[in-house]
Order: structure tokens, then sequence, then C-alpha cells
């Protein structure tokens, strides 16, 4: 055992080349695996210790029960705590702010008590909670606590306002959307939601958790949650459950082993092929030593273990150093990455996980291991079915099947390229293959990154231009009826006398308008969106579209599209449907009749007809809905100052920002490209050393004949050009292997993606810049690794490569 061992070290060390390239593979391949895993114990053990602070502590919730089933509910020996949220009705302000009682325990079950920024629940009569921006909404500025307010409130869109005094006694948090002048919460007493809903009046939703002591998956837990509503006597349809920390809590390993199973079964594959082809290299090279070997009376068992330890030995001094990289490098970076990925999604900060697991380690290390002696089972083989005699006689490869290449009357670097391409055919295929193949992995991913795009995502709130402003209506409202669509258009704050007053702005590019019209059925009133053949052709390209129509052949049927496809068997709608309306603009009205010709994924409107079948009826009013502003940099600061001056007390606009909305955006999928690219690159570095490999040995096993070719003329120059040629050949391989299979393999990934729904994907980008850097890299690193091998070459002299 000893002799094994100390021949198996000489070869290593003989070796060195072969030996620092597959310590470098081994050290990478087992650096990725750690971080994977320590990655995925990160995210099961941090879940799971956050779980709460991140979805909340309710299991599930039953909405609109009333007190019976509220006594019900408490008398069942599963559920642990039940907390209570009422809703007492609605304040005036931008969007409707709902105005609710909740206790303590419904409060910290949602997280929502850890939204009190300053002072308490409100106790008595008169007291209330909320953001200052309700606030400011309502007129108060810089409110403090102590400070008496007064507060439009109604139950519903059938009773009108009425002014009730409070006393501020705590202010919450301001959220994005609170900023954004949409709708906040606003939190009463018990004591003045009882004056409002007396006994046998109360509905209320009830939050709970489960006794600690159930146990079971997550569809265990969700039986068990059903089974309680129906003793409950709570329709399905109230039932809400708290899907996230079910998962979580329940079934938590699934969403985050598997992907990590995955990826380091991908990173398995890669790596034993590379350091199969840098062993296999190595060892045809000194086959015939191994033939000795094998002459003077070692077994089969002892050449085996022989080529066992070699990569062992190896996998011993790198294995560490990969467990060490790997496991401090996610310590560094997990907390970083979780923070940025939860994007403050949580209302509780998060806490920072030690990652260290004795587990991970051990598993990475024996995975590692298991690669190596996984990749050594080819070269294994070759060594332990020679015959010591073939062993003398051994060549690698040889393309002329009759034992000689071919001659030709004259040598150039390109002949001389084709010939070691042909003699070492084999080798060098599978050096493109392994390359290609990581390329093509990469492609193929960055074709479905590429086409997560943050512009898409940021179009879906801002359609067109760099301001988006549009009409904030109700169109339920039996009491103030001015806030429904129609009436606003009496008075439309989106005005041509408005518009007039952007385009006058200095840096205003362009304005664009949508138009709405409205009708009246038995359910109340309708929307119909004019599209242009701007807007038509976007929604047609985005996934969701029912039925096979365009805008011409709507316009030319005058028909209509429904706006949600998704919903359209739910609503009872079909394509041939038939309506018979008299549609109102803000001026004008005239009876319509037309027929649905399919339906768009999703559009803000009951339904949608063509801008021509528009003017066919004669309607061009100015009921506009909608108002785009382009305006170039220099103009933004001026057009927003515009829109607070016109719109800052207007209860009737909302409006937003592209640049808002795209920051937002693209915050979300920079994540998802970071981690996606690293994990290719570490893959790509893998591969680059199975290259870097092959041309290595390719100089170290010519060095006499580059000897010989410079002996009888062959200048340093041209001995580079030649070796940057063979590198170059080799990377164009790559890429064009990569490219090749990638690119329709990454677009048909695109199309599954898209069809599933996968990261809300719709449009296919070609991932140019991605490609484009890919190659660069290969380029530049094939470049400096010929550069480095030729001058290396140079620095021995002629008569020492002709003796080598």
């Amino acid at each position: 055992m000893k002799t094994i061992k100390k021949l198996a070290l000489s070869n290593n060390k003989e070796n060195k080349i072969r030996s620092i390239l597959t310590m470098i593979a081994i050290a990478l391949t087992t650096m990725m695996i750690t971080a994977i895993g320590t990655f995925g114990y990160g995210g099961l053990k941090g879940n799971i210790d956050n779980a709460e602070k991140l979805h909340g502590s309710y299991i599930a919730a039953f909405v609109n029960i009333d007190e019976e089933q509220f006594h019900k509910m408490s008398k069942r020996g599963e559920i642990n705590d039940i907390g209570i949220v009422a809703s007492v009705g609605e304040s005036n302000t931008k969007g409707y702010s709902k105005v609710a009682w909740a206790d303590k325990k419904a409060l910290m079950m949602t997280n929502g008590y850890y939204a009190l920024k300053e002072g308490n629940l409100p106790e008595k009569y008169n007291e209330i909670v909320a953001s200052k921006v309700f606030f400011k909404q309502l007129g108060y500025k810089n409110v403090k606590l102590g400070d008496k307010v007064t507060v439009p409130i109604r139950k519903n869109g059938n009773e009108g306002f009425k002014n009730y005094e409070f006393v501020i006694s705590g202010i919450l948090q301001d959220g994005i959307a609170n900023e954004k002048q949409q709708s906040s919460t606003v939190l009463v007493s018990k004591e003045y939601y009882d004056s409002k809903f007396p006994d046998g009046q109360k509905q209320f939703t009830a939050y709970f958790n489960l006794d600690e002591n159930i146990k079971g998956n997550s569809d265990d837990i969700e039986l068990l949650i059903e089974e309680i509503a129906t003793e409950c006597n709570v329709v399905k349809d109230n039932v809400i459950k708290n899907g996230s920390l079910i998962i979580t809590k329940y079934a938590p390993t699934s969403e985050v082993l598997i992907p990590c199973v995955l990826m380091c079964l991908v990173v398995v594959i890669f790596a034993a092929v590379v350091i199969y082809n840098i062993f296999q290299i190595g060892i045809s090279r000194k086959i015939q030593e191994y033939g000795k070997i094998k002459a003077i009376g070692a077994t089969k068992k002892q050449m085996k273990k022989i080529i066992i330890t070699e990569g062992m030995l190896l996998a011993v001094i790198a294995a560490p150093i990969g467990l060490f990289v790997g496991y401090f490098a996610t310590e560094i970076l997990f907390n970083r990455i979780m923070d940025f990925a939860r994007s403050g999604g949580a209302v509780i900060a998060v806490e920072d996980i030690s990652l260290f697991s004795p587990a991970i380690i051990i598993v990475s290390a024996l995975v590692s291991f298991i690669t190596v002696r996984i990749s050594l089972i080819k070269s294994i083989k070759t060594i332990t079915s020679i015959a010591p005699v073939d062993a003398f006689s051994y060549e690698e490869s040889i393309s002329n099947k009759k034992g000689y290449k071919k001659g030709h009357k004259e040598l150039n670097i390109w002949g001389l390229i084709k010939s070691d391409l042909l003699t070492n055919k084999k080798r060098n295929i599978m050096t493109i293959i392994v390359m290609g193949v990581s390329c093509i992995l990469f492609v193929v991913i960055s074709s479905l990154t590429s086409s997560i795009d943050p512009e898409y995502d940021a179009r879906l709130n801002v359609e067109y231009g760099d301001y988006q402003l549009e009409i904030n209506y109700d169109n339920y409202d039996n009491v103030y009826k001015e806030n429904n669509l129609d009436k606003i258009f009496l008075n439309n704050p989106i005005s041509d006398n408005r518009i007039k007053e952007f385009k006058n702005i200095d840096g205003v590019e362009k304005i664009k308008t949508r138009k709405y019209l409205t009708f009246r059925d038995k359910e109340g009133i309708k929307t119909v969106a004019i599209f242009d053949r701007e807007s038509f052709d976007r929604e047609l390209k985005n996934s969701g579209k029912v039925g096979d129509f365009t805008y011409d052949s709507v316009s030319k049927a005058n028909g209509f599209v429904y706006p949600f496809s998704h919903f359209m068997e739910e609503y009872g709608e079909k394509i041939g449907d038939e309506i018979d309306v008299e549609l109102k603009s803000d001026k004008s009205s005239v009876q319509y009749k037309g027929t649905a010709m399919g339906a768009f994924g999703s559009v803000s409107a009951d339904y949608i007809i063509t801008e021509d079948t528009a003017k066919e009826l004669g309607l061009n009013d100015s009921s506009y809905a909608y108002l785009w502003i382009y305006c170039d940099n220099n103009a933004k600061r001026e057009v927003e100052a515009k829109i607070n001056e016109l719109y800052e007390n207007d209860e009737h606009v909302y409006w937003e920002s592209y640049d808002e909305v795209y920051q937002l955006a693209e915050k979300q999928m920079i994540f998802m490209k970071l981690i996606s690219y690293a994990f290719l690159g570490l893959i790509g570095t893998i591969c680059f050393l199975n290259m870097a490999n092959t041309m290595i040995m390719n100089v170290i096993t010519r060095k006499r004949e580059f000897g010989i070719l410079q002996a009888v003329g062959m200048s340093n120059k041209q001995l580079g050009k030649m070796l940057q040629f063979e590198g170059i050949l080799f990377t164009l391989g790559s890429i064009a292997t990569s490219l090749i299979i990638g690119l329709p393999a990454g677009y048909g990934l695109f199309l599954f993606a898209k069809a599933k729904g996968i990261f809300g994907i719709k449009v296919y980008n070609f991932p140019t810049a991605e490609v484009l850097i890919m190659i660069l890299s290969l380029l530049i690193m094939q470049v400096i690794l010929s550069f480095v091998l030729s001058k290396n070459v140079k620095q021995e002299s002629i008569i020492d490569r002709i003796r080598y």
C-alpha cells in the first residue's frame, strides 16, 4: 500500500500541470457544491425561523363570519388562538381608505402591530390610528400624537360620509402604496365599532393559528382548515389560507431542496467530465510507464488503486480549500442577498441566521470525492485493460488508420494546425463538446433571464411615456355618484385645456391619451375603453389572448373585446356574445350593438372597442381616462411640479412616474440575474480548465515537434500565431456549438416559461449582450492562455526542445 501511495504521489508531482488543473477543478466544484448546499440550508432555515415575520403567524382566516360562527370556532380544540378584524367602512381619500377595528391578536398575527410607528392602538371611542399620508390626504400636515382630526366615514357605497372627530393615539409607518396616493388602512377602537354595529349585525374576519401539537404535511393542514370551515358553516369562498406559512412550516423542504439538488447535479456532471478529460489526457501521455509497472507484476487491482490514489490525493488537498471558500463566501453574502431579495417585504426586520451546518459540510465533501471517483472510471478502465506489450507501442490517437501521416509538399501554419487537430481528433472534439455544453447552458439560461425585462414589468403599470395620469373612479357608489366615471366625465380633470398646459412645457415631446365610454346595465355602470391601433397591437402581443382577431377585423365588424380572458368562463362570457347598449361620452351618446370577437389577457375596463369603431359611431368627444406624457430628462422636474399643482388635491386623478416603477421592477430582476450568472460563470470556469488542459498538453507533447520546426526555419512569431489560431479554433467551436444548440433551446425554454406564466415572461429578448460577453470572455481567456504557453515554449532553447 505504501508503494502504491508513493507511486501515486510521484506521478502527481511529475504531472504538475495536470495536478494543478485537477485541483483547481476539484476546489471550484467543492466550493460550488458547498455554496449551493449552504445557501439552500440558509434559505430553508431562514424561511422557517423568519416565517411568521415574513408571512404572519396566522394559518388561515375566515371572512365575513358572524358571532355564532365565531363562537363555534372558539370551541374547536385544533385552534390555538383567534384574532378579529372587523370592517367599519371607508374614508373619503384617494382609493377610499379602509376603516377597521382589529384586536391586538389579529394585528400580531398579520404583523400589522409592528407597523405602529408611534403611540398606542385605539382604545377609547374617539381614538384613531393611521399613517401620516392618510392624514395629509385629509388636509392635516405634520400631525402628532394627541392631535384632533375630523375624518369622514361611511359604512358602504349606499350611504353618505359623515364627519367624526378623533384624537390620534398612534401613527402607522408609511408604505410605498401610501406614498403613491393609494388607499391606507385606518384603525379605530372596539368601542367605536360596537356603537356602529349592534349585536346581531356584526360580521368580521377571524384570523387563527393551530395548536402546536398538530402535525402533518401541508396537504393535511389544508384539509384540516377546510374541515374546520365546514364544521363552522363557513363557505369555501370565505376561507383564506396563509399558503406561504403552511408550505414553510409544514412542507418546507421541497421548494428549496429540489432546486439545490438539481444545481448540484449540474455541477457534478460538468466537473466529472472535466476532471475525467484532464486525467485521461495525462494518463495517455504516461501509458508506457503504467505498462512497465504492470509488466513487473502489478495486478489490475493494484493498477486501479494507483489511479484512484492519484485522484484522491489531489482531492484531499483541493476539497478543504473549496469547503472553506464556499462556506465563508456564502456566510458573507447570504444575509445581504436575502435582504436584497426581500426588498422590504417584511414589516418586521428579519434576523440574520448562522449558516454553519456540519451535515452540509460533510455531504459537500462526500459529493466532491464521489465526483472525483466517478471521473476516474474511464482512466481506470484504460490502465487495467491494456496489456504490458501493447503499452510500449501505445499511441493516444492516430487519424490515419494505416499508422502514418499523410505528407505534404509544402508546410504552412494552417497545415500544421490541421494536422494536429486531426491527429488528436477524439481529444479535441471532447474538449469542444465539454466547453460547448457549458456555453449552451449559459445561452439557454441567458435567453430566459434576458426575457425577464424590468421595462416590460414597469410598462404593466405605466403603459407609455414617462408619466401616466388616470381617472380614479368608483362605478358602484350609490350615494356620491360624482365619483362614478360617467359623472366625472361631466367635469373631467383630464381636459383639453390641461393637456395644452403640459404641451406648453419645454421638453415635453409627446402627449398620448385614451378615452373611455360608459353605459348602464342592470348591474350598474360599465366602462368601454377605446383602443388605438398601437394599444390594440400591444395587447395582442401579450399572452392570454383568446380568439383569432386583429384591430382591422374588430373594426370592420364594429365588434368588441373582453378584457380578462382568464375569467371569461367564470363570468359566463364567450366569443359571439352580443350587447345592445347606449354608449355615453362626456358630451354625447349613441346606440351601439356589437359582437364579442375575443378577449385580451388583462385590461382595466369592462369592454374594449377600436378607435375606428368609436369614430364610426361619431364619439369623438374628450372623455379622457388616461393621459401619458413623454418628455426629456430636463423637463421631468417641471412636469412633476405641474402634475402636483393641478392634481395634488384632486381625488379623481392618480399618477405614476415610469422611472419610479422601473427602478422597483429592476431591483427585483437583478437578484435572479446575479445568482444565475454567478452560477454559470463558475460552471464556465470549470469547463475552461478542460480547454486549458488540452492546449497545455498539446504544447507539452509537441515540444520536440516545435523544436524541429524552428530548427528548419519557423520563427517565434509564426509559432505564436499557430498556438493562437489553435486556441481560437477551440473557442470558435465552443461558441458555434453553443449558438447552434443553445439559442433554439433557449427560445424553447422561453416559450415554456411564457406558457406557464413563469416570472411573468411575455416577450422574448435575444440575449445579445450576454452572448457577446460570453464570446469576448472566451476569446480573452484563450488569447491570454495562448500567449502564456507561447512565451513558456520560447523560453527553452531549440536544442532542449528537440531533446525533450
